[in-house]
């Protein structure tokens, strides 16, 4: 009977997987719960979502499916509309009193899990329903940072236009800039220093977003830093400047970029000796 009765919810399952609404109903109507979950504790509605059941989600909640449940990861319906970027079920949930600002593990709302899935028209819908900007995620992330560190240069142009922190920090005094100079992306960091984002701010370690650029090897970020005025000379707790860390990550290309833009003339023997002559035996 064991068997019989899991062999059922399997293929109660399976129905919300290939979005038969007439074998869930018969299935309702036999009186299975329309809020079981599966072994990852995910609710039917939340796994209709997730599918993209439109008409599905709606019929599962009029037969009483809690919109709000949650996942074995703390993860509701809404936050997985929001990560699949359908914008007829966030309005269903949120039509339906879904929570905007309920937390997963990670302590992620579903504005941020639309953030990091680049859904430029979720995250539009949301922050017109009142969605916090300045929501913490993990390591203190916001919505922003998260933003910056998918490279979703329209999230960002979308956040920053309702007045999201710019210099907001994570929790080691990481801010969107320095995320997107630690992930390369240079329209993010355009966007950012164009909002005027301190181009010298520190991190715990005072990395600037400099100092990471040049740790990367991104060196046409390292030209917009450096044209939008950040200090080839800063020094973080260890006393290295940029030009220490592309030497030893042999970005030779950013070491020389460095010399000859914006490195005072009376550093230059001091730097030449110290780089340049030992960047060339890793060319060779």
């Amino acid at each position: 009977m064991a068997e019989q009765a899991r062999l059922s919810s399997d293929e109660l399952f399976n129905a919300i997987a290939n979005n038969n609404i007439a074998l869930v109903s018969s299935y309702l109507d036999g009186g299975y719960n329309v809020n079981s979950k599966d072994e990852n504790q995910t609710a039917l509605l939340q796994l209709a979502v997730e599918y993209g059941h439109v008409d599905l989600s709606r019929f599962l909640i009029a037969r009483g499916a809690f919109v709000d449940s949650k996942d074995r990861n703390s993860a509701t319906s809404l936050h997985s509309a929001a990560k699949v970027g359908n914008i007829e079920l966030v309005k269903l949930l949120v039509q339906n009193n879904a929570s905007l600002e309920s937390r997963d593990k990670d302590d992620a709302r579903p504005l941020h899990w639309a953030c990091q899935s680049g859904n430029t028209h979720i995250v539009e819908f949301l922050l017109n329903c009142g969605c916090d900007t300045e929501a913490l995620a993990k390591y203190n992330s916001t919505p922003l940072h998260i933003a910056c560190r998918g490279g979703h240069n329209d999230i960002v142009r979308l956040l920053i236009s309702t007045s999201a922190n710019i210099e907001a920090v994570t929790t080691y005094f990481y801010t969107p800039l320095h995320i997107a100079a630690m992930k390369g992306h240079v329209e993010v960091a355009k966007t950012l220093l164009e909002a005027r984002a301190n181009v010298n701010g520190v991190t715990s370690q005072m990395y600037t977003a400099l100092h990471i650029a040049a740790m990367q090897g991104y060196a046409d970020l390292c030209t917009l830093l450096l044209d939008f005025g950040a200090n080839p000379l800063a020094q973080d707790k260890d006393k290295k400047t940029p030009q220490h860390f592309a030497f030893q990550k042999g970005h030779v290309q950013i070491v020389e970029l460095l010399k000859q833009r914006f490195v005072p003339s009376s550093l230059f023997p001091l730097l030449s000796s110290l780089f340049f002559e030992s960047s060339s035996s890793l060319l060779s």
